[in-house]
């Protein structure tokens, strides 16, 4: 997907219904890697599971692949611990989760610490919807 190209639908579909032109200038932040980071692998895999689909890449999307990659990490590590993958034996291996490597893009679940990425991705929008970095 170029660089330029508009967000997909589900991303901003509503927001360019109610601000038309008026759209231009708008910066948006992202904690998940935009679908258009082709270079990295997180990118490179998510794209790939997602041609299995009909959907259509966007950043909400991103960021689930994001989630889903953690959670299943999560279950792998409780399970391999000797537990369950029940509330407790989750916690304890996302709680172990502080400097995941999900294909390039790190993850930080520590306990007590609310902040689960170190970066975000700015963007901003042009008055005929074009996305620029």
């Amino acid at each position: 997907m170029p660089s330029n190209a508009r967000p997909a639908p589900s991303d901003s579909a509503a927001l360019f219904s109610a601000l038309g032109k008026e759209i231009g200038g708008i910066v948006i932040s992202q904690v998940a890697p935009s679908p258009r980071s082709t270079v990295m692998a997180l990118i490179k895999e998510y794209l790939s599971a997602l041609n299995q689909t009909d959907q259509t890449p966007g950043c909400e999307s991103v960021e689930g692949y994001v989630a889903a990659r953690c959670f299943a990490e999560g279950v792998r590590l409780s399970i391999a611990g000797g537990g369950k993958p029940d509330h407790a034996g989750l916690q304890k291996a996302f709680h172990s989760m502080t400097d995941y490597d999900v294909g390039g893009f790190r993850v930080n679940l520590r306990p007590k610490k609310y902040e689960s990425v170190r970066a975000i991705d700015l963007v901003s929008i042009t008055p005929d919807g074009k996305i620029v970095r």
